[in-house]
């Protein structure tokens, strides 16, 4: 027996929710029909079933695919702990790269796909498409900078072609 249909006969989930929930005891803790896993540090939903830890949104395409997904889930509205069905979608790695809610811990401008030019100099827009890096231009101030970002990803990234504001990552489910 492939551990696919053990993880399927141990859990259940709700599409309309997004919740997956215990159909038989995991341990003398827990009792079956309680929602299974917890909020990871990166927000995802986390459950440890059949003596690994597995992520929510992957379960959820197990049971209703019959399949783990060949590559990466992708939460539409960005936030990695709301699992209804109608906010995953299946991802390459590239597709997944243009759903980055914000700028990074290391950019400095405060504006996605912005950084300062070199010695201080203007403002840098890039945009990256496959793992390559596009330049977009240098600009006087971070902010026209960012709107050459926004109209390049609007073009270029068919996957998801909008910035994502205010992501809430600590919900179980919206």
């Amino acid at each position: 027996m492939r551990p696919e249909d053990d993880i399927a006969k141990a859990l259940s989930y709700d599409p309309q929710t997004g919740l997956v929930t215990w159909v038989v005891r995991p341990n003398r803790r827990i009792p079956a029909g309680s929602v299974a896993g917890y909020v990871d540090s990166w927000g995802y939903v986390s459950i440890k079933v059949c003596g690994k830890l597995r992520k929510a949104h992957r379960i959820a395409f197990l049971i209703m695919e019959g399949r783990f997904p060949q590559d990466q889930v992708d939460h539409i509205n960005g936030n990695r702990a709301d699992n209804r069905w109608t906010n995953l979608r299946k991802a390459t790695r590239s597709q997944n790269m243009q759903n980055i809610a914000g700028p990074t811990s290391r950019n400095t401008s405060g504006f996605l796909g912005v950084t300062r030019g070199l010695r201080g100099k203007g403002w840098i827009a890039q945009i990256v498409i496959k793992k390559r890096r596009y330049h977009l231009g240098t600009f006087e101030c971070p902010e026209e900078a960012h709107r050459a970002y926004v109209e390049a990803k609007k073009r270029l990234h068919k996957f998801q072609p909008t910035i994502r504001e205010n992501v809430i990552t600590d919900q179980r489910a919206a």
